[in-house]
């Protein structure tokens, strides 16, 4: 009588517990390489999903503006009444601290147009709310390519 011929999940669990011996036998110190019967294979990708997919047209991010020594008293109107001035503002982000529920004392302004933006920084740079000077620049930007660190 024949044996019947391996199903593939017994060999697959046979070589998992073939693996399992080998890096017990690693941890025990033998160093040297494990034979070829023990190796993954992977299975190669057909032709076609080789090539590098297409990329999507690069996406600019909105202009965000950086307010800092926002006064903890500030409410998010009083935020939006200064830089609204300047133009559409699509989104303003007040951090709160979570013990004292005051503002953490900055402000993260999003305006949907560019010139809006850099009016808005030439203008409140040096402003005064509630009785303290703001400091404005841009939230995120680059400089000869790379990140600019914030000391």
């Amino acid at each position: 009588m024949r044996r019947a011929a391996p199903s593939r999940r017994s060999a697959r669990r046979d070589a998992k517990a073939a693996r399992r011996r080998w890096t017990r036998q690693i941890r025990r110190g033998l160093d040297r390489a494990p034979p070829a019967s023990l190796r993954r294979r992977r299975a190669r990708p057909p032709e076609r999903a080789r090539r590098a997919p297409a990329r999507p047209p690069a996406r600019r991010a909105p202009p965000q503006v950086f307010a800092s020594n926002v006064h903890e008293e500030a409410q998010e109107e009083d935020i939006l009444d200064k830089f609204g001035e300047f133009g559409e503002v699509k989104n303003i982000h007040v951090n709160l601290d979570r013990r004292t529920g005051f503002v953490k004392g900055y402000a993260l302004i999003e305006y949907a147009v560019l010139a809006e933006a850099e009016a808005a920084i030439a203008e409140m740079d040096g402003a005064d709310l509630l009785g303290q000077t703001l400091a404005v620049d841009w939230a995120f930007r680059k400089e000869d390519g790379k990140r600019q660190r914030r000391r």
